[in-house]
């Protein structure tokens, strides 16, 4: 089994997504593929500011880990999430990110080759 030690994960830099979102951080940390489709583990951090909304193609898993996050889908339905909550996407779901102060997240997605 080889094993591999990726240091600094939560506290590194992240860097900032393309305007006018510059109060969400996002970065792909580490990619694994056995033959399948690749695996994606990255870091998602978001501040007080502009909306965010995403289009996922693939699905993912986002796990809060500190602060508080709402995610409003196209349907119009919220829900908030805090630390220690999982939030699951589904392939083609909109979805709208925001917070009152800020949020950091861990992410694991499957997406296409």
């Amino acid at each position: 089994m080889k094993v591999e030690k990726i240091a600094g994960v939560t506290t590194g830099e992240i860097p900032a997504l393309p305007a006018p979102n510059e109060n969400a951080q996002g970065k792909d940390v580490a990619t694994a593929n056995s033959g399948g489709n690749p695996l994606t583990l990255g870091m998602f951090r978001m501040s007080k500011g502009e909306a965010l909304p995403y289009s996922y193609a693939f699905d993912e898993f986002k796990v809060v880990l500190e602060g508080e996050i709402t995610v409003a889908d196209d349907q119009g339905n919220s829900t908030d999430f805090v630390a220690g909550d999982v939030m699951k996407f589904g392939k083609d779901t909109n979805v709208t990110f925001s917070t009152k102060s800020s949020a950091l997240m861990v992410y694991v997605a499957q997406r296409d080759q």
